[in-house]
């Protein structure tokens, strides 16, 4: 059950969230790649334009350049609407994107019964604690005769019982201290 309804759903939300990762980053480099164009041909035609303008004298091929350059670039303002356009909608999916991973990342680290911290989050803090050589002490607890409460009383009850007594433990807690869900109680 574990592995047909929770870890394939974990799975897939992982694979949903790297392909739309891929999905913007592949429209964003289009977009660069073809702003780049027209930046290239941008620049060409304002060096044909200077090249001829340095040896034309006439009005009517004055106005021809101009004609042109103001063509071009009104051309190339529309590239760089487009591409700040993309760029914005991209940030907004890169945000949403990035809201979705913490939210994954919080589901991790938590217990989906007594919704408190869970075995890897304990874990992650005391790597943490020890990597800041900080002290800390650890006091594990047990409900006694859980499994027969269980069997007498139905896992729904059991259910109520574990929330209420992780509701009462975080409740006692300091700002620094941590109550974590380690095993299957």
């Amino acid at each position: 059950l574990y592995e047909k309804f929770i870890e394939n759903n974990r799975i897939s939300v992982g694979l949903k969230m790297q392909q739309s990762v891929q999905n913007v980053m592949h429209s964003l480099s289009e977009q660069i790649e073809q702003s780049t164009e027209h930046a290239s041909h941008y620049d060409t035609v304002l060096d044909e334009v200077s090249e001829e303008l340095g040896s034309t004298t006439d009005a009517d091929s004055l106005g021809k350049f101009i004609g042109k350059l103001v063509e071009e670039t009104k051309t190339m303002k529309e590239v760089n609407e487009q591409l700040s356009a993309k760029l914005a909608q991209s940030n907004n999916e890169l945000d949403g994107l990035r809201n979705e991973l913490d939210e994954a990342q919080r589901a991790a680290l938590t217990d989906a019964l007594t919704l408190i911290p869970n075995r890897k989050a304990l874990e992650q803090k005391m790597e943490q604690l020890v990597i800041d050589e900080m002290d800390f002490c650890i006091i594990i607890a047990d409900i006694d005769f859980f499994k027969l409460f269980n069997d007498n009383y139905g896992h729904l009850l059991g259910d109520k019982v574990l929330r209420f007594v992780a509701q009462l433990l975080q409740r006692q807690l300091k700002v620094q201290d941590l109550v974590a869900r380690y095993g299957g109680e």
